[in-house]
Order: C-alpha cells, then sequence, then structure tokens
C-alpha cells in the first residue's frame, strides 16, 4: 500500500470514529477499531475486550 493510500485509511478511520461517537454507535466504533491495521492478528473476542477496556479507561460511555 502506498503512503497515499495508508493516509486515507488512517483519515477514514478518524472520521469513522468521530461520526460514532457524536451519533453514540458502539458497533461503528468498534468496526473502525478493529479496521487499524495493527489490529489484524487479533481475534474477534480480544478485539472486543480491549475495546471494552479503552472505553473503561476513558470513561467514555456511548448512549448517554
Amino acid at each position: 500500500m502506498t503512503f497515499l493510500g495508508l493516509f486515507f485509511k488512517a483519515f477514514v478511520t478518524q472520521e469513522t470514529i468521530i461520526e460514532a461517537a457524536l451519533t453514540g454507535d458502539k458497533d461503528l466504533a468498534f468496526r473502525a477499531f478493529a479496521s487499524d491495521p495493527l489490529m489484524h492478528r487479533v481475534g474477534i473476542d480480544q478485539a472486543w475486550k480491549m475495546f471494552n477496556q479503552m472505553l473503561a479507561a476513558t470513561h467514555f460511555k456511548f448512549g448517554t
């Protein structure tokens, strides 16, 4: 993948996370989180565990 391709993917992922936070869509936020290239070796169950730990550590709550 080219530098521009990596940059665009990161931009789209960040934009998706912002949209998820503003709309309260936890599943959308998780999809963006899980699409990060660093997550490619992590299974779905472990990814959800990491995602929920991140939310707990930052005190972010969806839907409130």
